[in-house]
């Protein structure tokens, strides 16, 4: 279970009460950790191609399964509200729990979260914010729960544990991927047609680049192959560009 701490008020005159993760270098643990590998366990690709009475069907699909992803998108989209995981919590359909608003009205967009406090870490009282009460090595639910303090505000807890260099753990994400690289389908045109316009051969064919992802490891959405760059060592994007497909229509006529 992560561990918890309090932050301190944000905004005047009326604050919200921020809660945040405890990270290493906040406990003064400084030795490297392994949380996860780059490559790829393997990469690979499939095309087929079917014929059947004039009608010709090609399909290419391609993946990679294995290693890790940093998403600098997803930290800034998730503190932004700009993802649908950000609805957790928002109000009573999406999760969200009672909290007591500054006018001493009970609403529903306070936000659990899965942590224990810091030991030693005291919170604003729920009785009365102007005062501290010790939740150290309480769970934020028992202190929730318990009455000890108010929950925090969903789009506070997004905005305090999301964007600049907090909450790292989130945005590292399974690499893994399979996409349908393209689908093409064509009809010959007859001879018996070809023969009045002179012609010895024509086909027509529609095509799609990029239609769908079969299974899509990253979160939100996301794009995996806005990775920053083809180096490697720079598995992370930084503002990765969108999901792009590409539709076309040929015509070829030989006479």
């Amino acid at each position: 279970m992560r561990i918890l701490n309090y932050d301190g008020p944000l905004g005047s005159p009326n604050p919200a009460y921020l809660y945040g993760y405890v990270s290493d270098v906040d406990m003064g643990i400084k030795d490297r950790k392994r949380i996860g590998k780059i490559e790829a366990d393997f990469i690979g690709g499939i095309n087929s191609s079917l014929y059947y009475k004039g009608f010709d069907l090609y399909m290419q699909a391609d993946g990679r399964f294995g290693g890790q992803f940093f998403s600098h998108t997803y930290k800034y989209a998730m503190q932004r509200g700009s993802l649908d995981a950000t609805l957790y919590g928002r109000d009573k359909d999406h999760g969200g729990i009672a909290r007591t608003n500054y006018k001493g009205e009970t609403v529903y967009d306070g936000i659990m979260i899965e942590a224990v406090f810091l030991d030693g870490t005291k919170a604003p009282s729920k009785a009365d914010p102007s005062k501290l009460v010790d939740v150290g090595g309480k769970t934020y639910k028992e202190a929730v729960e318990n009455g000890l303090i108010n929950a925090i505000q969903a789009s506070a807890f997004y905005l305090n544990n999301y964007g600049w260099g907090a909450n790292v753990q989130d945005p590292i994400m399974n690499n893994s991927w399979v996409v349908m690289r393209e689908m093409t389908i064509g009809y010959k045109i007859p001879e018996s047609i070809l023969r009045k316009v002179r012609m010895d051969y024509a086909r027509l064919a529609f095509s799609v680049r990029n239609p769908f992802y079969i299974y899509n490891g990253l979160k939100g959405g996301l794009n995996p192959e806005s990775i920053q760059s083809n180096n490697p060592l720079t598995p992370y994007e930084y503002g990765g560009v969108p999901y792009s497909r590409n539709f076309s229509v040929s015509l070829n006529i030989k006479f």
